[in-house]
């Protein structure tokens, strides 16, 4: 069984490769390839993933969990997996990072690299610059998070819409999704949690478990 992978900002696609479980992962036109965009509101970016992801198994990370709840309104879908993702007003702190003044801070000066690093667990830091730095070179980087920070407006009550079959598999220290967030989806959805150890990037710092996680879900929607 294959997944189909969509994956968070900034580190992208890099952040899976430590896992086991077949899958396919998109890749983000303006985000996670060279060629960049002139629509970056949401609906752009569901439009683009709808024919992907249509009655596939998806794992959504970060920006990529919304797209694929977002997209789960549109299109059917055997199962989808969110994780270290949020579904309503966690987004408005996003948009603020991307106001005048903050922008500088969140994206012209660490350009994605402090957001990285401590989605990290403390451990596991001292390998960023090994493991991911080369990853952050895409042009223009900043400012591609910038236009799409400041153009993220979920649905509202998106939580409650979803009639998917709904996962959430969640790093214990996440600390940009922390795990009230979890809960709080959880609760409006009544999707089970599988708790990781690791922070945001639990799939890559936990991959044997993150991998079991995703064996078990496969074997409730089988």
């Amino acid at each position: 069984m294959t997944w189909i992978t969509l994956p968070g900002v900034p580190l992208g696609a890099r952040a899976f490769d430590r896992l086991q479980t077949e899958m396919s992962c998109h890749r983000f036109i303006g985000l996670s390839t060279s060629q960049y965009r002139d629509d970056w509101g949401l609906d752009s970016f569901v439009e683009e993933v709808s024919e992907t992801v249509a009655s596939r198994m998806v794992l959504g990370h970060d920006f990529g969990g919304l797209i694929g709840a977002i997209a789960s309104l549109r299109v059917s879908m055997k199962a989808l997996v969110l994780t270290g993702s949020a579904l309503g007003h966690w987004w408005c702190m996003t948009r603020w990072s991307a106001l005048p003044g903050l922008h500088y801070f969140f994206y012209r000066a660490f350009q994605g690299q402090l957001f990285a690093q401590r989605g990290l667990s403390q451990r596991h830091r001292v390998h960023f610059e090994r493991d991911f730095a080369g990853y952050l070179s895409l042009p223009n980087l900043s400012e591609r998070m910038r236009r799409t920070a400041q153009n993220i407006y979920p649905p509202k009550r998106l939580a409650q819409q979803l009639t998917v079959p709904l996962f959430l598999i969640w790093g214990k220290n996440d600390p940009w999704y922390p795990p009230v967030v979890a809960r709080r989806i959880s609760k409006a959805t009544g999707a089970p949690i599988y708790w990781i150890d690791g922070g945001h990037y639990c799939m890559w710092e936990s991959p044997a478990e993150f991998d079991r996680a995703l064996m078990k879900i496969e074997r409730k929607i089988a």
